[in-house]
């Protein structure tokens, strides 16, 4: 079965698309590079987050292979469907992704931003992560730290705590 991207972007899109991309690898830049990254992480309500230094260092490499994963895409990585969501990707396809209704409207810093809504769609690709949506929003703080961990909304919610 052929999976469908939607339509090419027009040339604003392609701005803004732009614009939110080099934002989403900035602040994955932030949290590879934040040495406090462990306290962050304990101090962040919304993660369920257990000390450990290798579970720090393995957010660090989750960071990495979504910058990297942003990094490759251009323009014509990028689909456009109808829709009351904000994005999707299949996750066996690294590069490709599709924006909906609710990426357009969504938020240029912080909480439900356009550039955490990228790093949230590259998490799910398996290459990179291969993340669940077990939970959105304020219900990843029930999640179990398995689920946390695994969940796409908890690695926005890093990146968004750095969109300062």
């Amino acid at each position: 079965m052929a999976q469908d991207f939607g339509r090419a972007l027009n040339d604003q899109q392609d701005d803004i698309v732009a614009a939110a991309r080099k934002k989403a690898i900035l602040l994955c830049e932030r949290v590879i590079g934040d040495h406090n990254l462990e306290s962050r992480l304990k101090r962040l309500e919304q993660v369920a987050w257990r000390e450990s230094t290798s579970r720090t260092d393995g957010v660090r490499i989750d960071f990495e292979k979504i910058k990297q994963a942003l990094s490759a895409m251009g323009p014509g990585c990028f689909g456009v469907k109808r829709g009351n969501y904000y994005a999707e990707v299949y996750p066996h396809i690294v590069g490709r992704m599709t924006l909906a209704d609710a990426f357009w409207t969504a938020a240029e810093q912080g909480t439900n931003s356009k550039a955490g809504t990228l790093i949230h769609e590259a998490s799910h690709w398996t290459a990179v992560r291969g993340t669940d949506d077990h939970a959105y929003g304020d219900a990843i703080k029930k999640l179990a730290f398995a689920q946390s961990r695994n969940n796409a909304d908890t690695i926005e919610a890093i990146a968004e705590s750095y969109d300062v």
